[in-house]
């Protein structure tokens, strides 16, 4: 009899051990949740404002080189004006172009101005002839139609600034699916709405055992 008493007494102390454990555990387990549900937050919201600055860049740089395009445009209408211009300067008496003719010193300095202004590059050096310079235009002029078609529509295919903010762009994407899929694993319920909304810590319960205490005291 004494030995069935023990045995319920042993229990009876067991269990109720149990009850303050579980007590205490349970608010630690959830108070980690929490940290990682903002964690998750935390990264899902850079990730989308990564984003959202990264597109507003891609918009940026696009609309800065059809800007471009258009400068370069106007380049071309610039060197054929100025191409016919030495087509009529640089001839003899009865008005027949001279291609063997010498560049005044202002032409020169005029043409070294205009490329460096649209391709950064000054073609002459010294002594010029006027069917050199003509020929400098022509190239001039085919170059700037190639850059012109090229940044009138950008691309991360032809466009250095483009692909890499394309790159970023795919890594935030990347990240918010990483970290979606490992809250689902975890059973974190994350914001899909706004940019980032930290998860509130639960309240930390006091044991039944502490409680107890207290109402003695």
């Amino acid at each position: 009899m004494k030995t069935k008493n023990f045995k319920i007494w042993v229990l009876a102390l067991t269990t109720g051990f149990l009850a303050v454990a579980g007590e205490e555990v349970t608010p630690l387990v959830m108070g980690e949740y929490a940290k990682i549900q903002n964690e998750f937050q935390a990264g899902l919201a850079t990730s989308r404002r990564s984003i959202a600055s990264l597109q507003g860049e891609k918009k940026r740089v696009t609309a800065q080189y059809q800007l471009q395009a258009k400068a370069e445009q106007a380049g071309i209408d610039a060197l054929k004006k100025y191409d016919l211009l030495l087509g009529s300067r640089y001839s003899n008496e009865r008005g027949e172009y001279q291609a063997g003719l010498e560049l005044g010193a202002k032409d020169v300095e005029n043409l070294n101005r205009i490329f460096e202004n649209l391709m950064r590059t000054t073609p002459f050096v010294g002594k010029t002839s006027a069917g050199y310079a003509r020929r400098q235009i022509e190239w001039g002029m085919k170059r700037l139609e190639e850059l012109s078609k090229l940044h009138s529509d950008p691309t991360e295919q032809n466009n250095p600034e483009l692909e890499i903010i394309a790159k970023q762009l795919r890594d935030a994407e990347t990240k918010i699916k990483t970290v979606t899929d490992l809250a689902g694993r975890l059973g974190v319920k994350l914001n899909e709405n706004i940019a980032f909304e930290p998860a509130a810590a639960p309240q930390e319960r006091v044991p039944a055992s502490e409680q107890h205490k207290s109402s003695k005291r």
